[in-house]
């Protein structure tokens, strides 16, 4: 399961560090896009994306263990639990195998930038192999020292491999592909909306008013050296959307579930109220619940949403007794029947407080049956 480092956040706030890279990254494009028209580039501009690079693989070596280890887990989980892991494991490798699959391609289109600069021979290039684990095999590839890098100041390559024949097109196409199988993997609306931004393919927007294409924006008119820094960016998008989606994966194993140490029989009758020659009925059953927590519970109408249930307007809260015992009293004022209706929200393991709804329905008669 071993890929070389590409570069990405498993949560959703990026380290100081990588606000740094990122920065320093935008900075020296926006020099270098001033610079465009001249021969010479000043050497430590060039180093400076070096130093990016550098910054981003490391950054990506602390992330891709992390995911490592959210990959043993789920195989921890499956030796276990596997009628229920079971298609959750498989979702979390797949988005493995397709991650590392890009970054692969992005790896060897580097590699193929370099090699039209620098020839095959390459002194910045090492052989090195990478190990796919859903088809067993070894791909061969090549490890990347920038600073050996003769052509960094080279324009003319890059732009003809990305934009004349096409590369930065290919790639874009690839990146939508893997973007949408991403979604199609969640369903929250927040973290669909995060890989969307993360892996954005859009058209930029200058300042003059004219749209530059994705491919053309990040490839054309700069040096090597950023063109590769870039693409240590996109590399680094994509490992961080990975993280993101196996842990929501991990997440959903348990979503729904809380944890027990008590357990009680509970009679939840069908009707409160029962005329004289009618059936009293109720169901009796076994219930589990975290005596050490003492979950919200709020009476009102609720809806159900994109995410989950919430309730409409403010509702009511039900206070604890000296026993810990939830207890709703309300007035009987009126004869006719009632809805008892609301929310528990209850503390989950993985992903925090979560809503789920009741409904039930008593009777209120006259005091007085003829």
């Amino acid at each position: 399961m071993q890929l070389k480092k590409g570069i990405l956040f498993v949560s959703h706030k990026f380290s100081l560090r990588t606000y740094i890279f990122v920065t320093v990254t935008i900075v020296l494009l926006l020099v270098f896009g001033l610079q465009a028209r001249n021969s010479r580039i000043n050497q430590d501009f060039l180093n400076a994306f070096v130093f990016v690079d550098e910054g981003f693989a490391k950054s990506t070596a602390n992330f891709v263990a992390k995911s490592e280890k959210t990959y043993s887990r789920f195989d921890l989980e499956l030796d276990q639990n596997p009628d229920r892991v079971i298609e959750f494991h498989r979702a979390a490798f797949k988005v493995k195998n397709w991650s590392d699959q890009l970054y692969y391609d992005i790896q060897k289109l580097k590699v193929e930038i370099i090699k039209y600069c620098d020839g095959d021979n390459a002194l910045s290039l090492t052989p090195a192999e990478w190990y796919f684990i859903e088809k067993r095999e070894r791909k061969p590839t090549f490890d990347i020292d920038c600073n050996l890098i003769i052509g960094k100041d080279n324009r003319n390559a890059p732009a003809k491999l990305m934009i004349t024949k096409g590369k930065g097109k290919e790639l874009k196409e690839k990146i939508e592909k893997y973007r949408d199988f991403l979604v199609s993997m969640i369903y929250y609306p927040s973290e669909q909306k995060y890989i969307m931004d993360a892996l954005n393919t859009g058209p930029h927007l200058l300042e003059s008013g004219i749209f530059l294409s994705w491919e053309t924006y990040y490839f054309e008119s700069f040096p090597m050296i950023a063109v590769i820094a870039n693409l240590s960016k996109i590399q680094n998008d994509i490992r961080n959307a990975e993280a993101n989606i196996i842990h929501f994966l991990l997440g959903e194993i348990y979503a729904n579930d809380t944890k027990v140490n008590k357990l009680e029989v509970v009679v939840v009758a069908k009707s409160g109220y029962v005329v004289k020659g009618g059936e009293f009925e109720a169901r009796i059953l076994l219930a589990a619940h975290d005596s050490l927590q003492k979950p919200e519970i709020w009476i009102g109408p609720f809806h159900r949403t994109e995410t989950g249930y919430e309730l409409i307007g403010e509702g009511k809260l039900v206070p604890y007794d000296s026993k810990g015992r939830a207890m709703y009293k309300v007035e009987a004022t009126t004869v006719g029947v009632f809805p008892l209706q609301g929310i528990m929200r209850i503390n989950t393991p993985y992903w925090g407080v979560r809503n789920f709804p009741f409904y039930y329905e008593y009777q209120v008669g006259e005091s007085k049956v003829p």
